[in-house]
């Protein structure tokens, strides 16, 4: 009888259920740590195997004597072992095909489609250990060959996986989803490049038009009673119908084309078997081709196939000979016999072979030798397949890691941490913070990624084993300050993420979603996370010890006023995108303002539709704000209307006591599972925008925002809620708890699938536990004394000339937004003879800040207006020590004008800064011979004491982006800090000794009230040669009043330098005769943007020409 052999391919019609799961029930079925049970304290070794097959182990010393009572564990079962002595043992190991990544899948089927492609680890983890027991080893079935049918072939199987583009990724395929699940789902994984010819209108095409693969196969049995099959997997990679046509032959010019066409719609996945015709198709030496083609091109990527393979399987009777081989596998067919026996024709003195059907418990089979031939019997389970493996040899283990295990339990945990290895001292200090009272008192817990693979997912990296953790921790109910924070990169991008995941934490998917680790465990719905979750994408310690000290500062700041300033920024590439996006952040301002925080708004909104431009926020973050909401476009490196890196020094940064969450909905911001981890923002592979924000000193103290698409109406929805959560409601819930409502909200209420992608690729950086934005209980101040003024009620009048004035004062509320009830105000009137008149007004509650206006009698003679809010203590307030302040009043001023108020004593002078190489300013690329001494001095309009936070210096050694700037430590011998008299500071850079090469300095600098000098000072320089190449240094530019130009030692017989504005018209010429080598320029009412040309003749006639632009102000 003739059998012509296909693969039956089934899907599961019992789809896992993932809401309303009872709180007691298992996730996966299992948490993974069940074969664990009793065995905690036992020593225990871990096996790491790269290939299938027999497996020998060297033992350590520990287990040598233990040869006779060990016990080996793959993914929790026993197995038997095929032989254990003092030295070694002997098993048989599986290949690791990533089963487990069909959990993974939406909708849950219990398996994967492509059964030969693992997403996280191509390799088998084996456990093991001892007890009482003896160890478990395989039985031997001996040989019997009396009456012994002997089988003519075995089923020999061949794949070939291709793994070279993603289905789903943007650069790798024609048609964009507008719409990308995190999840992993059918039809997106890895596969071979997109076939398809798009025909242009020339009769030409473009694309791979076609897809030749060799394959080869051996020892051929002719037999009538099996044929070859093919089996091969396409994958659709366009949105409407792909027609795809396969031909097989032997040669791509000897091909019969199939009698049928494939269809596949979609990114669907189709499986098609083939019966292969030995004859025809194949060469003698068993090798042929198989080709596939788009049969549909069109001149629209809309409707021309798109295809591609994602494996090839070719299955077919094959003799038992050996060959060159050290070991095949043998697959026998079904059989109504009770055993069947094979003959290997070429074995060596050293080939075994074993039954392998059952392969946690493989028999040894004790064949016959008769010369070459090893005749071999096995026994066979009626109805099933067997498989056996003839080996010559084995891979042997020299090495093997001891592992530990901790017995975990549920409810001694509330704070969970998984870190990699590498940060586990930073993780630890973490965890001891949020342990301590002032952290909290949380239960915390830091368990190593490591650990987690071994205990809950049998040794397998896998993102699985963190949902299995998370299950399990939750098992004994969820808690109210239950969560999850992560420590550690993970990388999913599909051409840079690496098997095994090595020093990761994963996160899941591509688009990456940390969500998706928790969300409908414990029987909370689908799409909401069990426990809130958060991670620091770090890749060192120093890292997460920076966001420590934030943490620590935030939460012990006892400064809560800054945290009502609230920057609304919003970008945009048209003009109507501009105006829309603003909106979106407009319709948000009264949620801030009228809420329990009373915030302040201050909105950037882009002033132009130009591809990227830059925002100034340095001063209102360095101030101080509570929360930085972006609305724009985006990417990792860069929004549209651009906040820049923290890290940057010259964007002036300084914000480490005061750091605001952040929200920004640009596309991909938060896509910081890319690979790209590198610190150097000036890098081609810098880390994400928001990694730089959220892991150094100064910056953010939470951040979420989305690791892959956003638009704009799904972004307004989840902004709307957290706005509510955060500013209007007066739920005590933690940033990661308000995540948590929010999903609950969405999926409750029309729920789309945008809002799941939203809701899944809203990523929190940060720890989820942090109370953002909590204010202190009313708190109203008069901050200074210019808040305060006197003001004429006719416009046009003088205050002298008024009977009736008005007394206005600014009041500020630096507490909550709690109390509605209007508060009392006194206003004392101090005239030139001691006498003081009293006025009462009751005044509207404040939010914010308001100016209140007090109509009084017009006085005469006063010399001083004492403002005291609620001078009888009726309010609960923190501080009453700013509830009143002073104006001074020169009567005899104030009665002539219409307006009167006080002399700002606020300093906003940014302060000056003078740099010099050896007592002389350099020009930009100056050589030096040895290293130069380096003076800064900075001088304000404010006395400076010695405070080394004032002037920051950094260096590189490099002109290019080679390398990254480094600050410059005071607690090195190198920097010296002093005070003039005079009131400025001196620091003195002394790196004598340094090696020669190029470098670039870069200072930046601010006064005692926070003013920074208006840019930055930069300037390279080089050591160990002299270049006479002439240079001029333009400073200070941007400049008020006076601009200079300093040529430096340049010998000139004659200087000329002209300046035109902007349009180029001539404005100025100022001459030298090259006596001097500094030139000042003072321009008249010209600011803006000027063009300078300048020309230098030398004592020999040699003419240099210098040309720039300088910013008058």
């Amino acid at each position: 009888m003739r059998v012509t052999l296909f693969i039956r391919l089934c899907i599961w019609l019992c789809f896992f259920t993932f809401c309303k799961v009872n709180a007691q029930s298992k996730w996966s079925g299992v948490h993974g740590n069940e074969w664990l049970a009793n065995q905690y304290g036992q020593r225990w070794f871990k096996i790491v195997v790269d290939s299938e097959g027999l497996q020998r182990v060297i033992l350590p010393e520990g287990l040598k004597t233990k040869y006779d009572k060990l016990k080996l564990y793959r993914r929790g079962v026993e197995i038997s072992l095929i032989s254990a002595t003092p030295d070694y043992i002997e098993f048989y190991a599986e290949k690791n095909l990533g089963e487990s990544d069909a959990l993974l899948y939406r909708p849950y089927t219990g398996h994967k489609e492509n059964p030969y492609y693992s997403w996280y680890s191509d390799k088998s983890t084996y456990f093991l250990t001892y007890g009482e027991e003896r160890t478990k080893q395989s039985n031997t079935l001996v040989s019997k060959l009396e009456d012994a049918v002997t089988e003519k072939f075995h089923l020999a199987s061949k794949v070939l996986t291709f793994t070279e583009s993603d289905t789903y990724d943007g650069s790798q395929n024609y048609q964009y989803h507008t719409l990308d699940q995190s999840y992993l789902i059918e039809g997106k994984g890895r596969s071979s490049k997109a076939i398809f010819k798009l025909i242009k209108e020339d009769g030409t095409f473009e694309g791979n038009p076609k897809l030749l693969v060799p394959i080869q196969i051996e020892n051929i049995a002719e037999t009538e009673d099996l044929s070859p099959s093919l089996t091969f997997q396409l994958n659709g990679r366009t949105f409407s119908r792909s027609l795809v046509k396969a031909s097989i032959g032997k040669s791509s010019t000897n091909l019969r084309e199939l009698n049928q066409s494939f269809n596949l719609d979609g990114f669907s996945i189709l499986n098609q078997v083939i019966e292969l015709k030995a004859q025809s198709d194949l060469n003698g030496d068993g090798s042929f081709v198989i080709q596939f083609e788009p049969s549909n091109n069109t001149s629209s990527y809309s409707s021309t196939s798109i295809f591609s393979v994602n494996f090839i399987e070719v299955k077919y009777p094959q003799l038992f000979n050996l060959g060159s081989a050290e070991s095949k596998i043998y697959t026998f067919l079904p059989t109504n016999r009770n055993t069947s026996t094979f003959i290997v024709p070429d074995a060596s003195d050293g080939t075994r072979a074993f039954d392998i059907s059952d392969p946690r418990n493989p028999i040894i089979i004790n064949g016959i030798r008769e010369g070459k031939e090893l005749k071999c019997t096995i026994q066979r389970a009626q109805g099933k397949n067997a498989a056996v493996i003839v080996t010559n040899g084995y891979q042997e283990i020299e090495e093997i890691e001891e592992v530990h295990f901790t017995e975990l339990n549920p409810e001694d945990s509330d704070y969970l941490i998984i870190s990699n290895d590498k940060l586990i001292s930073s993780a630890q200090s973490y965890s001891n913070y949020r342990s301590s009272s002032i952290g909290g008192s949380h239960r915390s817990l830091v368990v190593s990624i490591k650990d987690i693979y071994n205990q809950f997912n049998y040794g397998e990296p896998s993102p699985v084993a963190i949902r299995r953790f998370v299950d399990y921790m939750v098992s004994a109910g969820i808690r109210k300050d239950h969560y999850l924070l992560l420590v550690g990169t993970s990388n999913t991008l599909w051409n840079r993420m690496k098997k095994e995941l090595v020093d990761e934490v994963p996160t899941i998917g591509f688009p990456g979603s940390d969500l998706l680790l928790t969300e409908g465990l414990g029987g909370v719905p689908v799409d909401v996370p069990a426990i809130p979750v958060g991670r620091l994408s770090a890749t060192e310690n120093e890292q997460v010890y920076n966001y420590l000290k934030k943490v620590q500062k935030y939460e012990a700041n006892t400064t809560t006023y800054w945290k009502k300033n609230v920057l609304h920024v919003s970008g945009g590439k048209s003009a109507s995108e501009i105006q829309q996006l603003a909106s979106i952040l407009s319709n948000l301002e009264n949620v801030v303002k009228s809420g329990p925080l009373g915030g302040h708004i201050k909105s950037f909104v882009k002033p132009s539709p130009i591809e990227v431009s830059d925002v100034n926020i340095t001063p209102e973050v360095n101030s101080g704000v509570g929360m930085i909401t972006y609305v724009g476009h985006g990417s990792s490196t860069v929004t549209d209307y651009d906040l820049g890196y923290v890290s940057d020094p010259n964007r002036g940064y300084l914000n480490s006591e005061n750091s605001p969450l952040m929200y920004f909905n640009g596309c991909g911001v938060a896509n910081i599972f890319n690979g790209r981890n590198n610190p150097n923002v000036s890098a081609v592979d810098r880390l994400p925008l928001s990694t730089d924000w959220i892991l150094n000193e100064t910056g953010s103290i939470a951040i979420i925002a989305n690791t892959y698409y956003s638009f704009a109406s799904t972004s307004a929805r989840y902004l709307d809620r957290l706005y509510n959560k955060l500013f209007k409601s007066n739920d005590e819930l933690s940033i990661g708890q308000i995540q948590k409502a929010i999903a609950e909200e969405l999926v409750s209420n029309g729920f789309t699938e945008f809002d799941r992608a939203n809701l899944h690729q809203s990523l929190l950086q940060g720890d989820p536990s942090l109370r953002l934005l909590k204010m202190d209980p009313l708190d109203y101040s008069v901050r200074k004394s210019t808040d305060i003024f006197l003001k004429s009620i006719t416009p046009g009048k003088l205050i002298g000339e008024e009977e009736m004035i008005n007394v206005g004062v600014i009041v500020y509320n630096n507490g909550a937004n709690t109390s509605t009830q209007s508060f009392p105000i006194e206003i004392s009137l101090l005239n030139n003879l001691g006498e003081i008149t009293k006025v009462s007004h009751n005044a509207e509650a404040i939010a914010y800040s308001d100016t209140i206006l007090v109509e009084i009698p017009t006085p005469n003679n006063i010399s001083r207006v004492t403002i005291s809010v609620d001078p009888e203590n009726t309010l609960k307030e923190i501080n009453r020590l700013n509830n009143k302040n002073d104006l001074l009043v020169n009567w005899g001023n104030a009665k002539e004008v219409g307006f009167y108020s006080g002399i700002d004593q606020t300093d906003e002078i940014a302060p000056l800064l003078s740099v010099k190489f050896n007592n002389n300013r350099i020009v930009n690329e100056k050589s030096f011979i040895s290293f130069p001494l380096i003076s800064v001095q900075l001088m304000d309009n404010s006395y400076l004491v010695i405070d080394s936070t004032l002037i920051d210096l950094y260096i590189k050694e490099c002109w290019d982006s080679s390398c990254e700037f480094v600050k410059l430590g005071y607690s090195s011998n190198l920097l010296a800090i002093s005070a003039n008299e005079d009131g400025s500071l001196i620091v003195n850079y002394n790196a004598e000794g340094v090696r020669t090469g190029q470098y670039e300095l870069l200072v930046n600098a601010r006064d005692i009230h926070g003013n920074s000098i208006e840019m930055p000072y930069r300037v390279k320089f080089e050591v160990g040669q002299v270049n006479n190449k002439p240079s001029v240094l333009v400073y200070p530019n941007p400049f008020r009043g006076f601009v200079k130009f300093n040529f430096g030692d340049l010998n000139s017989k004659s200087i000329v330098i002209e300046f035109y504005n902007n349009s180029g018209q001539f404005i100025d010429r100022v001459t030298s005769n090259g006596s001097q080598s500094e030139i000042f320029w003072f321009p008249e009412d010209k600011t803006g943007l000027l063009i300078y040309k300048a020309k230098v003749t030398s004592l020999t006639g040699e003419i240099t020409d210098f040309a720039g632009t300088i910013v008058s102000l």
